[in-house]
Formats: C-alpha cells, sequence, structure tokens
C-alpha cells in the first residue's frame, strides 16, 4: 500500500501470469493540519476514514511512506556485504543522524552496483513514527508487515520502463500530488537524493520557485568537480496535466529543457511496492523496527509450537488407540520383527567391522588437517605487513590465530584469503583492537566437520 498524501493505493499480489488485485481511494481531509498529524492521532478521525473506505486485507501490510518524515541519503562506498556493509552504515548513521541511535531505525538498500563501487541509499526514520504508522494501521484493522519508500517504488517502475538511461547526467524529479522527490543519476547511477517535503500550504509559484532553486543547489554540489556533460531534467508528475509553473522556474534555474511525463504511465506505485515485499533477494530497504520483527518471529514460534503440540497429540491418540485394539497383533508383529533382526545382526556386525578398519586405514594415512599443513596454508595467505604473535591448534576442529597489523584493511584482506582456502571451512573474526603498535586481532579458522586427526581419531 502507498501512502500519497490523502489518497492511497493498495495492490494485492496475484496468481502468476495474473493482475494483481487493488485499487486507490481517497480520504476526506480531518481538521489536523497535515497528514503527519493526523497520524498521530491514530485514534481519530483518520483511523475511522481508513475503516470506512480502505480495503478490508487478510494479509499483513507492507506500507509505502512519503519521503518527507525519513532521513535520506545516497553514499557511494566500495563493495561489501553483510557485516563489513552493516559496520560501515554504522558509522555513517552516527554522522548523519541528528537523534539517538536508540530512538530512531536506520535500514539500507543497494541501489547500483559498479565495477569498484556500489550506490546505497541509507534511510532514518524515528521509532516513534513508525510506532504512529502501526497503531494507524491496527485502528483500520490492517496488520503492519514492513514500512517501505514510495521512492524506491517509483525508482523500480522507472528501471522496468527503461526511465534511466546508463549514459549521461539526469536530475528526475518525482512531483506526486503534494510531495517532490529528486534524484540526481549519472551514468545510471543515483549519486544523490532529496525530498522537498509536502508543499500544500504553500502558494504554487512560491512552491515552484523554492523547489527549483532546491534543484539547483543540490545538483550542483552532486555534479561539482564531475566532467561536464549535458543535463537532462525529467519531470515525472502525477495526472495528464504537467505542472507548468514548477517546469518553467526548472528551465529557468538549471537552464536545460525539461521533459515532462505522467507518473500514470509507469506501473502502479503500489504494484512496485507488493513486487518489492514479496522478493526474497536482494533484500531490500525496511523501517520497521526490530521489535516488530522480534513480536512477529515469536508469534510465528508460537504457532508453530502448538501446531507441533497438535501433532504430537492426534499422534498419541493414535497409538493409544491401536494399542487398545489390537494389543495382540502387535505382539505377533514384534515377534516376528525380533526373529528378523536376529537374523540379520550377523552380517550387519561384519559389515560394520569392515568399514570401521577402513576408516581406521584412511585417518592413518591423511594428513591434510594436521597442524603442520594448517600453519604452512596460513604462512602462504598471509600478507605483508601482519605479524602474527601466537598460533594455536586445536586437533580436527580449529585454529586460532593471534596477530597485529599495520592497518585494519590488511586485516581483512588476511580474512578474504583464508575465506577462499579450501582448508578452513569457516573464518570467524570477533574482534579487532587498535593497540600502540597497529591493530591487534584475533581470528579462529575452523575445518571441516569431516576433518580427520592424525592418529586415526576425530573430536
Amino acid at each position: 500500500m502507498a501512502v500519497r498524501g490523502w489518497s492511497w493505493d493498495w495492490s494485492l499480489p496475484g496468481a502468476p501470469g495474473s493482475a494483481p488485485d487493488g485499487g486507490a481511494f481517497d480520504l476526506p481531509p480531518p481538521d489536523a493540519a497535515d497528514l503527519r498529524t493526523a497520524v498521530a492521532a491514530a485514534e481519530g478521525p483518520l483511523g475511522a476514514a481508513l475503516r470506512e473506505h480502505g480495503p478490508r486485507l487478510n494479509a499483513p501490510l507492507s506500507l509505502g511512506l512519503p519521503s518527507e518524515s525519513v532521513l535520506l541519503r545516497i553514499l557511494d562506498l566500495p563493495p561489501a556485504s553483510g557485516d563489513e556493509l552493516r559496520d560501515m552504515i554504522a558509522l555513517q548513521v552516527d554522522k548523519f543522524s541528528p537523534f539517538n541511535a536508540e530512538d530512531t531505525v536506520a535500514a539500507v538498500e543497494v541501489l547500483h552496483t559498479g565495477e569498484s563501487n556500489q550506490q546505497v541509499l541509507m534511510a532514518v526514520l524515528q521509532t516513534s513514527v513508525a510506532e504512529d504508522w502501526r497503531r494507524l494501521c491496527l485502528a483500520a484493522g490492517w496488520t503492519m508487515a514492513r514500512l517501505d519508500l514510495n521512492l524506491l517504488g517509483w525508482w523500480r517502475g522507472l528501471r522496468e520502463a527503461g526511465q534511466i538511461p546508463e549514459t549521461g547526467c539526469q536530475a528526475i524529479l518525482l512531483y506526486d500530488r503534494s510531495a517532490c522527490d529528486l534524484i540526481v543519476v549519472r551514468h545510471g547511477a543515483p549519486l544523490a537524493v532529496r525530498s522537498f517535503g509536502n508543499t500544500a500550504d504553500v502558494p504554487p509559484e512560491e512552491a515552484a520557485g523554492e523547489m527549483a532553486r532546491e534543484t539547483l543547489f543540490t545538483v550542483a554540489g552532486v555534479l561539482a568537480g564531475e566532467t561536464q556533460e549535458p543535463l537532462e531534467v525529467r519531470l515525472w508528475h502525477a495526472g495528464a496535466e504537467a505542472p507548468a509553473a514548477f517546469a518553467a522556474r526548472l528551465h529557468e534555474r538549471l537552464g536545460a529543457q525539461v521533459h515532462s511525463a505522467s507518473l500514470d504511465t509507469l506501473p502502479a506505485l503500489s504494484v512496485s511496492l507488493a513486487q518489492r515485499a514479496a522478493e526474497a533477494a536482494p533484500p531490500r530497504l525496511d523501517l520497521s523496527p526490530p521489535a516488530w520483527r522480534e513480536a512477529e518471529r515469536d508469534r510465528l514460534h508460537h504457532r508453530h509450537v502448538v501446531s507441533i503440540g497438535a501433532a504430537i497429540g492426534a499422534f498419541w491418540a493414535l497409538i493409544i488407540a491401536a494399542l487398545i485394539g489390537g494389543p495382540l497383533w502387535i505382539q505377533h508383529r514384534a515377534a516376528g520383527l525380533k526373529d528378523q533382526l536376529e537374523s540379520l545382526q550377523p552380517a550387519a556386525q561384519a559389515t560394520q567391522a569392515t568399514r570401521s578398519r577402513v576408516q581406521t586405514l584412511d585417518q592413518y594415512l591423511n594428513r591434510t588437517h594436521s597442524g603442520l599443513e594448517a600453519l604452512r596454508e596460513i604462512s602462504r595467505t598471509l600478507p605483508a605487513g601482519i605479524d602474527l604473535r601466537n598460533f594455536a591448534y586445536r586437533k580436527g576442529k580449529q585454529v586460532e590465530i593471534n596477530g597485529e597489523a599495520q592497518a585494519v584493511s590488511m586485516v581483512y584482506d588476511f580474512k578474504k584469503e583464508l575465506d577462499a582456502s579450501t582448508m578452513f571451512q569457516k573464518v570467524d573474526l570477533p574482534r579487532i583492537f587498535h593497540g600502540a603498535r597497529g591493530e591487534s586481532f584475533k581470528m579462529t579458522a575452523s575445518f571441516p566437520s569431516a576433518a580427520v586427526l592424525p592418529g586415526g581419531k576425530k573430536e
């Protein structure tokens, strides 16, 4: 579902090959001055209006929010994923967000990946705002699953429609009713994003001039120092009629031809958001607080436990019924199975003895995961600039490495080399300490679970 001011769009994914089910509805503006104030009073007029005009949804809801209540920034980062990417983002959030980390929800999504870098959208939302939206959905009878951004729904629609050129510079403005977002793109990669907020209470001419001025400042700041290329300005607007005043101010400020097109020609925003929510990979931005996800996991776990309990109860009921109805048959069957087992036992014992002798021979011959081989592999992958201080070998399980490096990047390079080694199944880097002599680290490299020890033993 997409929140577009007082107009809301919704969509339910259909069966493969069929059109999705959905629609749109307009809400009568309540007495609140703006949408944010109305949302904060979830049990007030807005909640009642949603119950009256909104759809009846049985599935969990993915809600697309306007960008005006979210802090946004596009980061140009080196290729990374998992914990390394999360560490980079955590540092940026502390610098970027004016709010305490305990009072906000931060989420990211990779928008574009190049050969040596990637553009990552970072979004920060106050937890209180997220809770207001959740209470509003509950008041409307809906179950909130995740919080998305309309901006990302439009970005998906633009890419699907082939409206993001792979060359040149573009200033893309999404003028969706009373909200307007700006995306600056160069060679298909988004460089900056900005929301101009809600301009409903500002005279149209004044709002157009202010947004055009801010667009100029943003574009000039982002493209400063870049190779001069012609700038293409694309104004995507709601409805069939283009905002002439806004287009004229953009032309005056940027000195470039403004190409206007209707957002209605793109895939429906609610459909794009629904498709994003249904995609398992790559990870999509989700601004729902972690407590929501933990509560949903607890709910699913409880339902799973109840299902297992019911299955176990039914199973025991069948067993009791079988025991009461046919004890003599069970006894006779058990005696027959016992005779069969006794007849097969000598062959099984002989097979087991042969297998044990073969395994014992393999264990004595296999020196792949000995301490010497492990030390040789670590020495081979050790980059220059890292000194090993301690090497501890645990038979058949792992090796522990303590060392010092001149820079953190060397430690990560060392870990990547060990990750690529076929000797180790898993490499953990619990922590890195900054000391007077450089970066001290501790690393644990685990052997594959089937590793065989010298001497014919397994641990």
